[in-house]
């Protein structure tokens, strides 16, 4: 960069041999122009963490970036060769600040892994700029001011991710993590900086009226991106030209010449591309029939019961507990809460097993339990009950060391194929037997846990748009986008004509608008074959939110059962009388089986119907209310054995008016 600004100012130097003088009979009132360049920012920083954004960076230290510098000015000169200036720009201070640390990170064993800790901030800032201005060389002009400007743009995008070695993940099993983006909070009000420069002149007329001005400004920050005491300064070169209007006072004109032919005959008429009507919406039922906004969300108060599967699975041929399970150390113990689980996903809750069971065992003193290490029974698996020995030692060893229970009050037993095994012919039957399984005759160690929650529905299945945009040319491509605010909601795009009905099916994306507030609102891009654009707003869809106060919803995800099998265990029966105390002769039960992707579609459909009527049998709920999904609608991650296990599986659903 260095060799590119010495290049620059001896072209600027070199400009002294063209430049012209201004006639000697005329005088300068003053000069306005507007200018434009790009800036190359040098950020210096000494911050760790933006405010209330978390990370684990050791230390932001520097960073570069580039941007666009577009403003006005006007001029005032003092003498012959001193000018005041007073200017108004729109200046970009982009960059990117990183770091790299090093951490030991464990990848089934400790390994060396290069973290990158990375923001990039947006930042723009519009600012005035009063100047002095000195001429040395007749066409060489030193300037010298400040800049006082407001941030108007400060976002950022923040992430850390692993650089090396390629096979690490974090524990969310992904290689970046705390990634975050958003409006840089406790910023600095005024932006403010100290700017020196030189120009040449280009005259562009003979009687010097306009003039192309190329110039080089070095930029120094004086305050503080931040308003905290972390410092974030953002310093920049800044290489741009200005395209400058010189008033002169003449002497008056001589007579007019006489008058300029006609104009030529105006060119054909350009093929128009405009909005014919608005984009208005409309909300449709399942059926897609037209229903009225607003766009309610329905929130109901639930209460949510998650069954806990008592087994721990292994890697072929490994004891070691897997990475995915949540493992703590032994001075976190003493701060684990369950409740703090609430609002995670079913699995989440299902990798805290070991530290459920352990806190448990804590609470019931008196509690005991047995570990079964069980082995697929074939390749080096097969007959292996010191490979199953080893699982079972494991488990109890965490429980023993992390949550401090006593050795015996844990019995360790091995076998082969697990007293209840899966197919053993298939290879997720095969992950399904490496596992262990803990016992006990205390059963509150092993009972579901309870939550409370907001289960979240809506009044209308899509959102249909309708409008007309007159493209003569023809549509080349269009692109709806659908906004919270800063949020996209969804996306619509295609090549061609625009359809006379854009519809948007909303029932499948819940999460997408499920806490909106307000309304949401359309922007529509077209480009016509031309390669002319318009973009119009749509009128916005009001959501309104409403509490269903007048009734509660109870969730029972707790009936699961063996692999192929539809009949429901002894432990679940204590569960099926639980259930049943809750359901009152005004209650709507809607009863639902599931099954594992393992087996033939047919088959799998049956089964979980079965499943479905079993239950609504013992719970004396008409067999109306029951139904069966079988793997179309599959729950949890079937690459996993834990959830081909928690994918067998029967939900009751109780909503009891309030009275």
């Amino acid at each position: 960069m260095k060799q590119y600004i010495y290049f620059l100012m001896l072209l600027l130097l070199f400009c002294n041999a063209v430049g012209q003088q201004a006639p000697s009979d005329t005088t300068l009132l003053w000069k306005a122009g507007v200018t434009g360049g790009i800036t190359m920012n040098n950020h210096t920083a000494g911050f760790s963490t933006l405010p209330n954004v978390p990370s684990c960076s050791p230390g932001f230290t520097s960073g570069s970036g580039t941007g666009i510098r577009v403003g006005g000015f006007w001029e005032l000169p003092v003498q012959p060769s001193l000018m005041l200036s007073l200017g108004a720009e729109y200046t970009q201070h982009n960059g990117t600040l990183t770091v790299n640390e090093t951490q030991t990170v464990d990848d089934n064993g400790a390994v060396s892994a290069t973290i990158e800790h990375s923001i990039k901030a947006t930042l723009g800032s519009i600012a005035l700029l009063p100047e002095v201005q000195y001429s040395v060389l007749n066409t060489v002009v030193l300037h010298g001011g400040v800049r006082v400007g407001l941030m108007m743009q400060k976002n950022y995008a923040q992430t850390e991710k692993i650089v090396a070695p390629s096979t690490v993940v974090f524990s969310n099993d992904r290689r970046d993590r705390l990634t975050y983006s958003g409006t840089i909070e406790q910023t600095s009000a005024l932006d403010v900086a100290v700017r020196v420069g030189v120009s040449t002149s280009f005259p562009l007329a003979t009687n010097n009226t306009w003039a192309l001005e190329p110039h080089v400004y070095y930029s120094r920050m004086v305050g503080n991106v931040l308003a905290t005491s972390e410092q974030w300064k953002v310093h920049g070169v800044q290489v741009g030209a200005s395209l400058v209007y010189s008033h002169w006072y003449y002497p008056p004109p001589p007579p007019p010449p006489p008058p300029p032919p006609p104009p030529p005959p105006p060119p054909p008429p350009v093929p128009k591309l405009e909005i014919i009507s608005a984009f208005t919406p409309h909300l449709l039922d399942e059926q897609g029939k037209e229903v009225s906004l607003p766009l309610t969300v329905k929130n109901v108060v639930s209460q949510n019961t998650y069954a806990m599967i008592n087994y721990v699975f292994f890697d072929s041929a490994s004891a070691v507990i897997p990475g995915r399970y949540k493992l703590i150390e032994k001075e976190e113990s003493s701060r684990f809460n369950p409740l703090e689980l609430n609002a995670t996903s079913t699995m989440q809750i299902y990798y805290n097993i070991l530290n459920l069971v352990g806190k448990r065992m804590q609470n019931i003193p008196a509690s005991k339990i047995q570990v079964v290490g069980c082995n697929a029974g074939d390749g080096a698996e097969k007959n292996n009950t010191a490979l199953s020995k080893e699982r079972a030692e494991n488990v109890k060893k965490y429980l023993c060391e992390v949550w401090k229970i006593d050795p015996s009050r844990i019995k360790v037993l091995s076998r082969n194929l697990p007293e209840t095994p899966s197919n053993t012919t298939t290879t997720d039957g095969t992950e399904e037997n490496r596992r262990v399984e803990i016992k006990s005759e205390t059963t509150e160690l092993l009972e579901p846990l309870i939550f409370s929650d907001t289960t979240r529905s809506l009044t209308a299945a899509g959102i249909r748009f309708t409008g007309n945009v007159l493209a003569e040319a023809g549509v080349r491509e269009w692109k709806l986008e659908l906004r919270h605010n800063a949020r996209v909601l969804k996306v619509l795009s295609d090549t061609g004509k625009i359809p006379e009905n854009l519809t948007w099916e909303i029932a499948p994306e819940l999460k997408n608008i499920e806490r909106v507030q307000g309304s949401f609102e359309g922007t529509l891009h077209v480009v016509d074959r031309e390669g002319k654009q318009v973009t119009v707003k749509t009128e916005s869809v009001p959501v309104q939110q409403v509490i269903m106060k007048n009734s509660t919803l109870q969730r029972f995800s707790l009936i699961t059962f063996a692999f192929n099998t539809s009949t429901v265990s002894q432990a679940d029966q204590r569960i099926i009388n639980h259930i049943r105390k809750n359901i009152t002769a005004k209650s709507t039960v809607q009863i639902t089986g599931y099954t594992d992707r393992v087996g033939e579609a047919e088959h799998n459909q049956v089964l979980s119907e079965q499943r479905a009527l079993q239950v609504a049998k013992l719970l004396n709920v008409p067999p109306e209310q029951a139904s069966g999904t079988g793997a179309g609608n599959l729950l949890y991650d079937n690459t996993t054995p834990e959830g081909r296990f928690y994918s067998r599986t029967v939900i009751v659903s109780i909503e009891t008016p309030v009275e």
